[in-house]
């Protein structure tokens, strides 16, 4: 996009559909709705995201919602951890996972101070009987909301309460790292086994696995139209920008998680207009005002996004919200796909014969060598030269390997139709 040759009649037509856009209409209102945690200036404020993690898993709450909230958070950790925390706890997941107990007791601590002066943000004590047998369970939680851990925190804890529970054979401690990274980012980060915090015995999450696994769900289910509301006021705040204009918001990540329904109004809304937000940062650019920091920010970001636009996007793919593939470029978009549903097993007539017809990027997706074309050969439009990409019905197929942009996202947008439990995502 030349921004130099921008005319006032492209700007005012370009707002006029900006401001028709339903999307926009939707965006507008939710985001000019200020939620109450917002309006009290604490909605990045961490002991503020601890007290409701605590609340909302107290099973004799007020929030009438019983043990549920607190199952599915157990059930998050224990997919959430890596194999060495599995095999470490395998006993007490496999507990967990059948549900096969009584929940007998809820405690929790909040910033504590343990006996080596280190504070977890949260240490929840569950208590549980099986069979007239009485364990305990402690959650040890540091909650980092935009700060980074500090004199090997994690470390200390995992110290302090090994030293007090060694040897104990009616306690088990869980380690949980919740932190803010967005959701992308969180999981490949997890797929490439990177570790978040200095103590290896951490189970990591982040606030938008809370919200697609347990908040969002807790809205639907809850009787009590109160406590809908609360939790409809914290899915907001963590939704919501957190602009520096509040000092307490300074440092911290602008959007914690965001909720389904948004994020793809949000997606919708970007693919739509997006060369009138473009044409909107590079004025920002221009304007004397702007701030030399800033500046280099925006043009940072202007650069980013038209860099992807010419042809470096990379994509990951998901199934189930689990990464199958992770950087990979939009050429080999069609073929991970027909990887990922070849090895699910969901091929079937129908799903082969969707995708043998499909012209998403102007010619078949699926060939068999004796359909090439010599113009499809020349210029490598399928890898003609390895073996068989799919075989279906003992025939061999190869993928369609030449795409461009808008083919490409034609594509995304057609699978993720069709299949709505594949999501393929530019990554970043």
């Amino acid at each position: 996009m030349n921004y130099n040759s921008l005319t006032s009649d492209w700007i005012r037509k370009a707002i006029i559909s900006f401001k028709n856009d339903n999307n926009f209409i939707l965006l507008d209102q939710l985001y000019k709705t200020k939620s109450y945690a917002e309006i009290l200036g604490v909605e990045r404020r961490e002991i503020s995201h601890s007290n409701f993690l605590a609340w909302i898993l107290d099973y004799q709450g007020d929030h009438q919602l019983g043990d549920y909230p607190l199952k599915k958070f157990l059930d998050i950790l224990v997919v959430a951890s890596n194999d060495a925390l599995t095999n470490q706890h395998q006993d007490l997941f496999d507990l967990l996972v059948t549900e096969n107990y009584e929940l007998t007791a809820y405690t929790v601590g909040r910033e504590i101070v343990l006996g080596n002066k280190s504070r977890p943000d949260l240490v929840i004590e569950v208590a549980i009987r099986k069979d007239g047998q009485d364990k305990n369970i402690k959650i040890v939680i540091e909650n980092k909301v935009g700060a980074k851990e500090n004199n090997d925190q994690t470390l200390k804890y995992h110290e302090h309460f090994q030293n007090e529970y060694q040897g104990a054979t009616d306690t088990s401690v869980l380690y949980v790292f919740l932190c803010a990274m967005p959701g992308i980012k969180f999981r490949t980060a997890v797929a490439n086994n990177q570790q978040f915090c200095k103590c290896e015995h951490f189970i990591p999450i982040n606030y938008q696995l809370l919200v697609t696994d347990l908040y969002e769900r807790l809205e639907i289910i809850a009787s009590s139209e109160r406590v809908k509301v609360i939790i409809n006021e914290y899915l907001m705040a963590l939704s919501q920008p957190a602009l520096g204009t509040n000092i307490e918001n300074r440092g911290k990540i602008p959007i914690m998680a965001l909720g389904t329904n948004e994020r793809k109004l949000l997606n919708d809304f970007w693919e739509k207009n997006k060369e009138l937000i473009l044409a909107s940062l590079y004025a920002l650019t221009e304007n004397e005002d702007t701030s030399e920091e800033t500046r280099k920010t925006v043009e940072k970001a202007i650069e980013s996004i038209s860099n992807s636009s010419r042809n470096r996007d990379r994509y990951n793919l998901y199934y189930n919200e689990e990464l199958f593939r992770s950087g990979f470029r939009k050429a080999d978009i069609g073929l991970n796909v027909v990887l990922l549903l070849d090895e699910k097993g969901l091929i079937d007539t129908d799903v082969f014969n969707f995708l043998e017809n499909d012209m998403s990027a102007s010619f078949k997706l699926l060939k068999t060598p004796e359909e090439f074309t010599e113009n499809e050969i020349q210029y490598n439009k399928y890898k003609t030269d390895s073996d068989p990409e799919l075989i279906y019905d003992n025939i061999g197929y190869y993928v369609a390997r030449n795409w461009n942009v808008d083919n490409a996202i034609k594509f995304r947008k057609k699978i993720e139709a069709k299949f709505p439990a594949i999501k393929i995502l530019v990554e970043g």
